[in-house]
């Protein structure tokens, strides 16, 4: 019995002895651990005999059994000998592998792809000009520039970002100041966004400062997003080159 594979197995041996009736004198269970050969002799000096091998177990397919009769000076029989190779034509073991032979030229290259649809379904923006603007307290930033938009309506007569369908946005405010500035962005005129609240702050009038803040927050379908000016010192403080864009991120 012989276990060629990587796996063990087990071979149950039932040995018969054949006189007009079938009767089991020979039952053993064997063990084969992975490369291993193991030999049995039983007795079997009677007029008939038959013997069952069962082989079971993960190396089982690479398990082979050979049968060989002696006579009563221990030599071979050639008319009992049963041998694996020969009843199933494994032809020995099997030798190394090749080595690889050289690659084939490259395919076809297939089709191009249906195109996938963008991640962002919704975008907008305002701007404002280079060139101040004098400031009143909780006016909203005025805009003279719409920017590109899609799923959204941006709007320079109403200064404001309207979105049509609900979801995560990201919303990003700036704006050029000189003095002390408040800001923030606002929702549908009456809700000030409290995570939105920015401050720019400059030292000498004469010095343009630009600030802004970008942050997410959901909105629903027809919210109206504008640039609000919450207070600012001195009065004669003013503004320049504001800007004002939503991007739905899901």
């Amino acid at each position: 019995m012989d276990n060629r594979g990587s796996n063990p197995s087990n071979v149950i041996i039932q040995g018969y002895r054949l006189n007009g009736s079938r009767i089991l004198y020979i039952l053993e269970l064997v063990v084969l651990n992975p490369n291993q050969v193991v030999t049995r002799n039983f007795f079997a000096d009677v007029d008939a005999f038959q013997f069952v091998f069962t082989v079971e177990g993960a190396g089982a397919s690479e398990t082979e059994i050979s049968v060989w009769g002696r006579d009563s000076d221990g030599q071979l029989v050639a008319a009992h000998r049963l041998v694996a190779d020969e009843l199933l034509g494994t032809g020995g073991m099997t030798g190394p592998t090749g080595p690889a032979g050289p690659a084939g030229p490259p395919g076809a290259t297939g089709a191009t792809g249906p195109a996938g649809s963008s991640s962002i379904s919704a975008y907008g923006s305002l701007y404002g000009g280079e060139f101040y603007r004098s400031i009143n307290s909780f006016d909203n930033v005025d805009f003279t520039i719409p920017g590109p938009a899609q799923n959204v309506i941006v709007s320079t007569e109403t200064d404001s970002i309207t979105v049509l369908s609900p979801g995560i946005y990201e919303i990003t405010a700036h704006i050029g100041f000189t003095g002390l500035l408040n800001a923030a962005v606002e929702i549908n005129g009456d809700e000030v966004i409290p995570q939105s609240q920015f401050q720019a702050f400059s030292n000498n009038q004469q010095d343009l400062i630009y600030s802004g803040k970008t942050f997410h927050i959901f909105l629903n379908a027809g919210d109206v997003i504008t640039l609000l000016i919450q207070g600012f010192i001195p009065d004669s403080s003013t503004y320049s080159l504001p800007a004002l864009t939503v991007k739905k991120l899901s």
